[in-house]
Protein backbone atom coordinates (compact mmCIF):
# COMPACT_ATOMS: atom_id res chain seq x y z
CA UNK A 1 0.00 0.00 0.00
CA UNK A 2 2.81 2.38 0.84
CA UNK A 3 4.42 1.69 -2.50
CA UNK A 4 1.27 2.65 -4.43
CA UNK A 5 0.96 5.94 -2.60
CA UNK A 6 4.56 6.78 -3.40
CA UNK A 7 4.07 6.10 -7.11
CA UNK A 8 0.91 8.25 -7.25
CA UNK A 9 2.68 11.21 -5.70
CA UNK A 10 5.58 10.92 -8.12
CA UNK A 11 3.19 10.70 -11.08
CA UNK A 12 1.27 13.85 -10.09
CA UNK A 13 4.52 15.74 -9.57
CA UNK A 14 5.68 14.71 -13.00
CA UNK A 15 2.47 15.81 -14.73
CA UNK A 16 2.48 19.24 -13.06
CA UNK A 17 6.13 19.69 -13.92
CA UNK A 18 5.38 18.78 -17.49
CA UNK A 19 2.69 21.50 -17.79
CA UNK A 20 5.08 24.13 -16.47
CA UNK A 21 7.84 23.03 -18.83
CA UNK A 22 5.49 23.02 -21.81
CA UNK A 23 4.08 26.50 -21.11
CA UNK A 24 7.55 27.99 -21.29
CA UNK A 25 7.58 27.36 -25.05
CA UNK A 26 4.63 29.72 -25.62
CA UNK A 27 4.50 33.28 -24.28
CA UNK A 28 2.71 36.50 -25.12
CA UNK A 29 3.65 40.10 -24.26
CA UNK A 30 1.07 42.84 -23.84
CA UNK A 31 2.81 46.21 -23.88
CA UNK A 32 1.29 48.92 -21.70
CA UNK A 33 2.62 52.49 -21.67
CA UNK A 34 1.20 55.85 -20.69
CA UNK A 35 2.71 59.31 -20.99
CA UNK A 36 1.81 61.09 -17.76
CA UNK A 37 1.85 64.88 -17.45
CA UNK A 38 0.03 67.46 -15.37
CA UNK A 39 -3.20 68.83 -16.80
CA UNK A 40 -2.71 72.29 -15.28
CA UNK A 41 -0.01 74.91 -15.27
CA UNK A 42 -0.07 77.64 -12.63
CA UNK A 43 1.82 80.91 -13.05
CA UNK A 44 2.27 82.82 -9.83
CA UNK A 45 4.72 84.75 -7.74
CA UNK A 46 5.23 84.46 -4.00
CA UNK A 47 3.51 87.52 -2.58
CA UNK A 48 5.06 89.22 0.40
CA UNK A 49 2.90 92.05 1.72
CA UNK A 50 5.67 93.14 4.08
CA UNK A 51 4.67 94.93 7.28
CA UNK A 52 0.91 95.45 7.50
CA UNK A 53 -1.37 96.74 10.22
CA UNK A 54 -4.69 95.51 11.66
CA UNK A 55 -7.74 96.26 9.51
CA UNK A 56 -5.71 97.38 6.48
CA UNK A 57 -6.97 96.19 3.09
CA UNK A 58 -5.04 95.37 -0.07
CA UNK A 59 -7.58 94.86 -2.80
CA UNK A 60 -8.90 95.70 -6.23
CA UNK A 61 -5.86 97.07 -8.05
CA UNK A 62 -4.86 93.93 -9.95
CA UNK A 63 -1.42 93.76 -8.36
CA UNK A 64 -1.78 90.33 -6.80
CA UNK A 65 -2.91 87.90 -9.48
CA UNK A 66 -2.14 84.37 -10.61
CA UNK A 67 -3.04 82.31 -13.68
CA UNK A 68 -4.47 78.81 -13.82
CA UNK A 69 -4.28 77.32 -17.30
CA UNK A 70 -4.11 74.08 -19.21
CA UNK A 71 -0.75 72.41 -19.76
CA UNK A 72 0.89 72.18 -23.18
CA UNK A 73 0.02 68.49 -23.37
CA UNK A 74 -3.66 69.17 -22.66
CA UNK A 75 -3.70 71.93 -25.30
CA UNK A 76 -2.01 69.80 -27.97
CA UNK A 77 -4.07 69.51 -31.15
CA UNK A 78 -3.64 65.75 -31.12
CA UNK A 79 -5.21 65.48 -27.68
CA UNK A 80 -9.02 65.43 -28.05
CA UNK A 81 -10.00 62.69 -25.61
CA UNK A 82 -10.61 65.04 -22.67
CA UNK A 83 -11.69 68.67 -23.05
CA UNK A 84 -12.54 69.91 -19.54
CA UNK A 85 -10.67 70.43 -16.28
CA UNK A 86 -12.47 71.22 -13.03
CA UNK A 87 -10.32 72.54 -10.20
CA UNK A 88 -10.54 74.22 -6.83
CA UNK A 89 -8.45 76.76 -4.94
CA UNK A 90 -8.15 76.20 -1.21
CA UNK A 91 -6.30 77.94 1.61
CA UNK A 92 -3.90 75.94 3.76
CA UNK A 93 -1.53 76.80 6.62
CA UNK A 94 1.90 77.83 5.39
CA UNK A 95 4.94 75.80 6.52
CA UNK A 96 8.26 77.51 7.17
CA UNK A 97 9.90 74.59 5.36
CA UNK A 98 7.79 73.38 2.39
CA UNK A 99 8.50 69.79 3.44
CA UNK A 100 6.29 70.36 6.50
CA UNK A 101 3.09 71.23 4.63
CA UNK A 102 1.38 67.97 5.63
CA UNK A 103 2.36 68.48 9.28
CA UNK A 104 1.02 72.04 9.35
CA UNK A 105 -2.25 70.96 7.77
CA UNK A 106 -2.68 67.91 9.99
CA UNK A 107 -2.41 69.85 13.25
CA UNK A 108 -3.99 73.12 12.10
CA UNK A 109 -7.05 72.80 14.34
CA UNK A 110 -5.40 71.32 17.42
CA UNK A 111 -5.89 73.24 20.69
CA UNK A 112 -3.34 73.44 22.10
CA UNK A 113 -0.96 73.00 19.18
CA UNK A 114 2.03 70.61 19.37
CA UNK A 115 4.95 72.32 21.10
CA UNK A 116 6.96 72.53 17.87
CA UNK A 117 4.08 73.68 15.65
CA UNK A 118 5.05 77.35 15.40
CA UNK A 119 8.70 76.49 14.87
CA UNK A 120 7.58 74.65 11.71
CA UNK A 121 4.47 76.56 10.64
CA UNK A 122 3.57 80.24 10.34
CA UNK A 123 0.62 81.59 12.32
CA UNK A 124 -2.20 81.53 9.81
CA UNK A 125 -3.69 84.50 8.00
CA UNK A 126 -5.82 82.39 5.64
CA UNK A 127 -9.16 83.78 6.79
CA UNK A 128 -8.12 87.30 5.74
CA UNK A 129 -7.48 86.30 2.12
CA UNK A 130 -9.91 86.15 -0.77
CA UNK A 131 -9.79 84.92 -4.37
CA UNK A 132 -11.97 86.12 -7.26
CA UNK A 133 -11.76 85.64 -11.04
CA UNK A 134 -10.63 88.72 -12.95
CA UNK A 135 -13.15 88.12 -15.75
CA UNK A 136 -16.75 87.15 -14.94
CA UNK A 137 -17.35 83.50 -15.72
CA UNK A 138 -20.29 81.43 -14.46
CA UNK A 139 -17.94 78.46 -14.12
CA UNK A 140 -15.51 80.32 -11.84
CA UNK A 141 -16.70 81.07 -8.31
CA UNK A 142 -14.43 82.79 -5.81
CA UNK A 143 -14.52 83.33 -2.07
CA UNK A 144 -14.42 86.40 0.17
CA UNK A 145 -12.16 87.27 3.05
CA UNK A 146 -13.30 86.30 6.54
CA UNK A 147 -14.75 82.99 5.43
CA UNK A 148 -13.86 79.61 6.90
CA UNK A 149 -10.91 78.05 5.04
CA UNK A 150 -12.13 74.63 6.18
CA UNK A 151 -15.39 74.83 4.21
CA UNK A 152 -15.06 77.71 1.71
CA UNK A 153 -12.96 77.47 -1.46
CA UNK A 154 -12.98 78.71 -5.05
CA UNK A 155 -13.92 76.55 -8.02
CA UNK A 156 -12.97 76.95 -11.66
CA UNK A 157 -13.35 75.21 -15.01
CA UNK A 158 -11.17 75.23 -18.11
CA UNK A 159 -12.44 74.12 -21.52
CA UNK A 160 -10.68 73.24 -24.73
CA UNK A 161 -12.78 73.95 -27.83
CA UNK A 162 -11.98 71.57 -30.70
CA UNK A 163 -14.99 71.98 -33.01
CA UNK A 164 -16.98 74.98 -34.19
CA UNK A 165 -20.18 73.23 -33.12
CA UNK A 166 -19.00 73.12 -29.52
CA UNK A 167 -21.36 75.55 -27.67
CA UNK A 168 -18.81 76.32 -24.95
CA UNK A 169 -16.23 79.07 -25.50
CA UNK A 170 -12.55 78.23 -25.61
CA UNK A 171 -11.21 78.87 -22.11
CA UNK A 172 -7.68 77.60 -21.49
CA UNK A 173 -6.64 80.18 -18.88
CA UNK A 174 -8.28 81.74 -15.82
CA UNK A 175 -6.81 84.74 -14.03
CA UNK A 176 -7.50 85.09 -10.31
CA UNK A 177 -6.94 88.02 -8.01
CA UNK A 178 -6.16 87.63 -4.33
CA UNK A 179 -6.91 90.30 -1.75
CA UNK A 180 -5.76 90.67 1.83
CA UNK A 181 -7.90 92.15 4.58
CA UNK A 182 -5.76 92.19 7.71
CA UNK A 183 -7.56 90.96 10.84
CA UNK A 184 -7.17 92.76 14.15
CA UNK A 185 -5.92 91.23 17.40
CA UNK A 186 -8.53 90.02 19.83
CA UNK A 187 -9.44 92.75 22.29
CA UNK A 188 -7.78 95.46 20.17
CA UNK A 189 -10.27 95.89 17.29
CA UNK A 190 -11.79 99.20 16.23
CA UNK A 191 -15.49 99.80 16.77
CA UNK A 192 -16.30 99.25 13.08
CA UNK A 193 -14.91 95.71 13.18
CA UNK A 194 -17.66 93.30 12.04
CA UNK A 195 -15.83 90.00 11.58
CA UNK A 196 -16.16 88.52 15.04
CA UNK A 197 -14.48 85.14 15.36
CA UNK A 198 -11.66 85.95 12.93
CA UNK A 199 -9.49 87.99 15.30
CA UNK A 200 -5.81 87.11 15.69
CA UNK A 201 -4.19 85.84 18.87
CA UNK A 202 -2.66 88.91 20.60
CA UNK A 203 0.27 86.83 21.84
CA UNK A 204 1.37 86.55 18.18
CA UNK A 205 1.61 90.30 17.62
CA UNK A 206 4.77 91.23 15.70
CA UNK A 207 5.15 87.78 14.10
CA UNK A 208 5.09 86.92 10.40
CA UNK A 209 1.83 85.28 9.31
CA UNK A 210 1.36 83.14 6.22
CA UNK A 211 -1.03 81.13 4.07
CA UNK A 212 -0.72 79.00 0.93
CA UNK A 213 -3.21 78.78 -1.93
CA UNK A 214 -3.47 75.26 -3.30
CA UNK A 215 -4.83 74.64 -6.81
CA UNK A 216 -6.13 71.09 -7.03
CA UNK A 217 -7.69 69.27 -10.02
CA UNK A 218 -11.05 67.72 -9.10
CA UNK A 219 -12.13 66.26 -12.45
CA UNK A 220 -10.89 65.78 -16.02
CA UNK A 221 -13.37 64.79 -18.72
Amino acid sequence: MAKKIFISIVTVAFVVGGVVALSAYEAYVINVTAHVENALRVHSDAYDFGTVFPQESFTGDGTYTFEVGTSDSFCATTQTRVLNIDYKIIRKPKPINPADHEYCYLYRNDVPKPTDYYSRCYPTMCAGLSAHPILPNPNDIGFDSFTDPETVFATGKLHKKVTLSDPLPDNKTDVWELDLHVPCFLGQCAQEWTHQGYELDPTQEGQTFGCDYWVEVTNIY
